[in-house]
């Protein structure tokens, strides 16, 4: 290759690493500087709510300890000072967790950008170990208390929707009147309401494709949204007799009493001071009464196919990981149900599993058994291909 040719090839290169991030990589540059570089990124190519979180992992964790390093000069001792300095300040080993894998994610981007000297040191340290949080579950007899409680609370009808609908908080919170289908008694999840600095809000999409969806409204759901709609009403004309404005843009089902968009601290502590009332666990959070709606559907013998789709979930696999512990053992009803299909259906051994086949029957009784065996088997086949469906 001639130097002329060598030449083109280098400055191509360099407009293709150029374009392709907006940046041509920089000697020496520094973490902090880098890392505001990568935000910029994010939040031209994540959701909103994303990038907001990734800027604070950035801004209150990584940049007050290595932020003046050297891109070029981090090594895994600097990753475990971050991830030390996160935990004194009080942060769980949860979130610690998460706060690995975003530095590490802005790591390997410095990699495929090739930054000079960059590289992803995260995948040298060991993960914080963090006990997995155990979820409150509410029983039958928990939800009737819990469902009588709200009564006396403006939000009332947001947690009966979001116990009985298993929705997640977001979901609930962006909820607009088009979206509740009374005559057919149905409710349409398009959205989740997204909280920025400042107490900017919008309405983002779901969380996945699947958790667009439409699920069926319970009778007591539905009761609970009228109700709201008429409580809503005589806020808004209240608001308007005191010379305030009705702050509803988008028409949302559950809002302040002036209007506005619910903030995720209004809401959880509205929440908070409703478990202290119904007596239930201190626990309990708003987000578990997703789990213990998954959690009672699977009680009454619900399949795991239709409660996926009741929680907007990609896959059948996800329900089962997340709440295998708390469905009924289904072992025990299959070995009865291959019980009752074995059984004979006659004579003296009736209803006996152990009464199969006998040799000595005569040819035609052993014919006889051997076709409903037959039949039998077909059967159980078909259960079988149920259980696993």
């Amino acid at each position: 290759m001639t130097a002329g040719r060598l030449i083109r090839f280098a400055l191509a290169r360099q407009r293709a690493i150029q374009g392709s991030h907006g940046h041509t990589p920089k000697a020496g540059e520094t973490v902090e500087h880098f890392l505001n570089r990568w935000l910029d990124y994010i939040a031209q190519t994540r959701r909103p709510s994303t990038a907001y979180e990734y800027a604070g992992y950035v801004r209150r964790y990584i940049n007050p300890v290595v932020g003046k390093k050297l891109l070029s000069d981090l090594t895994p001792e600097h990753v475990q000072a971050v991830l030390a300095s996160a935990r004194g300040n009080g942060l769980a080993a949860s979130t610690s967790k998460v706060l690995r894998i975003v530095f590490g994610v802005a790591l390997n981007r410095a990699e495929k950008w090739e930054v000079a000297g960059a590289r992803n040191v995260v995948r040298l340290t060991e993960p914080p170990h963090a006990e997995p949080r155990q979820a409150t579950f509410l029983d039958a007899q928990q939800a009737r208390r819990f469902l009588q409680a709200p009564r006396v609370n403006r939000l009332e009808a947001l947690y009966v929707v979001s116990l009985m609908c298993g929705l997640r908080a977001g979901e609930a919170r962006a909820i607009r009147w088009h979206d509740v289908d009374f005559d057919n008694r149905r409710l349409r999840i398009t959205g989740t309401l997204q909280e920025g600095k400042g107490g900017r809000y919008w309405i983002g999409p779901p969380k996945s494709q699947s958790a667009f969806r439409m699920v069926g409204l319970p009778a007591v759901t539905l009761a609970a949204l009228r109700a709201h709609y008429g409580k809503q009403y005589e806020e808004k004309a209240w608001a308007r007799t005191t010379g305030r404005n009705w702050e509803n843009e988008w028409d949302l089902v559950f809002t302040t009493p002036v209007g506005r968009p619910l903030s995720k601290t209004t809401l959880r502590t509205n929440f908070r001071r409703l478990v202290a009332l119904t007596g239930l666990p201190q626990t309990l959070r708003l987000h578990d009464l997703r789990h213990s709606c998954a959690s009672l559907l699977f009680s009454q013998g619900v399949p795991a196919r239709t409660v996926s789709d009741l929680l907007g979930h990609s896959q059948v696999s996800t329900t089962l990981d997340l709440y295998t512990h708390v469905m009924p053992p289904a072992s025990n009803h299959a070995a009865e149900a291959f019980d009752r299909l074995l059984a004979a259906r006659d004579g003296p051994h009736a209803g006996d599993a152990s009464a199969g086949y006998s040799p000595d029957l005569p040819r035609k009784d052993l014919l006889g058994q051997l076709q409903r065996a037959f039949f039998l088997q077909r059967a159980a086949r078909r259960l079988v291909a149920h259980l696993l469906r």
